[in-house]
């Protein structure tokens, strides 16, 4: 089949030939487009499989239908109806709440799939094959909480473990596999102290399993919140003693002193620099063009967590009583919320405004998010401080306007920017509001662009970020 469809489908049927879990589907369809050569985008080519190749599978007689269940398992495509009853047909199979293959058995027993779709899951099957990483990550956990006493910020230790490792991961990555895997297998981590075990799990904020609490128990005194983590623990020899908050607020203040502590470093590193040619300038140089971490004279030192701007806080309200738990608190009146869902619904319509398939893929998968995952209550102050290292570091990604890489005018993606804001309507975004609409009006952006790949790393971290709260 010599048709652009033709070619597609027999490159994805060679992919998944073997596959027996699903794959990362992006880097798929970006082997495509880079082999295809006619100038469409990965994203162009995930709808053309989406939209096109998956509804209409049950017809594609030319594979067999192992061959398809494969692709489409692979692919975590939607299963129609028609190549559903044709599956059932050839062996038992097993669907999610969209309809993708997440289990199959072939009637002859000679084909067995079985996997989640997830944006993870590949990542989350390597860990599984991979007890050695497990092993360095919990020895990294145990040394880096063996002289604490209190809780730990911790995306600066899974930053810190992500670069030991080298292997270009995100902290968010690692925190997933300790606190869904290492924590809740804690009480079988044998070769571990108790107390060693009891200084991680405190100092990271897990939570604690029925088993782990009795092993607790045999060596000291433990208290926990109400999300079943340590927050005060002393052991019957008198050797350890920890006592800690784990509230929102609590993490909250302990982010703000690191990042104090990251801007001291990172204000007396650039006013030593011969190119800083104003504080705004320095200020904005705290970020780093890509990850729009904060840059430390010490090497290895991580960005704060979970907020990472350099936001002006009104900590008043943070000296509270870490004796009332979380449900117990009264949010101030000037301490305004939004429903997780409604923001990212905002989101969404900002990406759709800036008209650009390259972020389709992302968009798609916002809306995924909103119908599969629990909404939940944000403060403003955290979606100001969120939106404020965004803006900020995308100024860093802009550059002279290219013909070799997909990119857009930096004051129609401003101009965009200041629409999503004003959706927000809210009085707490006013400043920044402000301040995009004075760099719309900088001439030095007239003649400059965006990569859409940069927006869309940037849009990636601000999802990131905001999945920490």
């Amino acid at each position: 089949m010599d048709t652009p469809l033709g070619r597609l489908i027999n490159f994805l049927v060679e992919q998944t030939k073997d596959a027996v879990e699903p794959l990362v589907a992006s880097r798929i369809f970006n082997q495509f487009a880079e082999l295809d050569g006619v100038g469409l985008s990965s994203t162009a080519y995930y709808s053309r499989f989406h939209e096109h190749i998956a509804p209409n599978i049950g017809k594609c007689n030319n594979f067999n239908v192992v061959t398809r269940i494969r692709m489409m398992f692979a692919l975590s495509a939607t299963v129609p109806d028609s190549f559903l009853a044709l599956i059932r047909f050839t062996g038992t199979v097993q669907l999610d709440e969209r309809k993708r293959i997440n289990k199959y058995v072939s009637n002859d027993g000679r084909l067995n799939l079985e996997g989640y779709h997830r944006c993870m899951a590949r990542s989350k099957n390597q860990w599984g094959k991979d007890p050695a990483e497990v092993t360095r990550l919990m020895n990294f956990l145990v040394e880096k909480a063996k002289d604490s006493i209190e809780p730990l910020v911790a995306t600066a230790v899974f930053t810190d473990f992500g670069k030991s490792e080298e292997s270009g991961l995100k902290a968010h990555t690692y925190a997933q596999k300790f606190y869904k895997q290492l924590a809740p297998e804690m009480d079988q981590l044998v070769n571990y102290s108790i107390q060693d075990r009891v200084r991680v799990m405190f100092g990271l904020a897990g939570e604690v399993t029925d088993n782990f609490l009795t092993l607790c128990r045999m060596e000291g005194v433990v208290e926990l919140d109400e999300k079943n983590r340590i927050c005060e623990y002393s052991s019957h020899d008198g050797t350890l003693a920890l006592k800690g908050d784990h509230s929102h607020m609590a993490r909250m203040r302990r982010s703000s002193e690191y990042q104090r502590k990251i801007r001291r470093i990172s204000i007396w590193k650039f006013s030593g620099e011969k190119n800083c040619r104003s504080p705004k300038r320095a200020r904005i140089s705290q970020y780093d063009n890509d990850d729009m971490e904060y840059i430390g004279a010490v090497e290895g030192q991580p960005k704060a967590e979970p907020i990472d701007a350099p936001y002006n806080y009104n900590t008043d309200h943070l000296n509270e009583d870490p004796s009332i738990s979380k449900n117990e608190r009264v949010i101030p009146v000037e301490s305004k919320i939004i429903s997780l869902h409604d923001f990212l619904k905002q989101l969404t319509q900002f990406i759709c405004i800036l008209e650009s398939l390259e972020l389709e893929e992302l968009k798609q998968q916002i809306k995924e998010s909103i119908s599969t995952d629990d909404d939940e209550s944000l403060q403003i102050i955290d979606i100001c401080a969120v939106l404020e290292t965004f803006c900020f570091g995308i100024s860093r990604k802009t550059r002279v306007a290219a013909s070799n890489i997909p990119a857009m005018k930096v004051k129609d993606f401003l101009l965009a920017f200041k629409f999503f804001l004003l959706w927000m309507d809210s009085s707490e975004l006013r400043e920044l509001q402000q301040k995009v609409q004075g760099e719309i009006e900088e001439p030095e952006f007239a003649e400059k662009v965006l990569p859409i790949s940069d927006i869309r790393q940037s849009l990636q971290n601000l999802l990131s970020t905001i999945s920490q709260y």
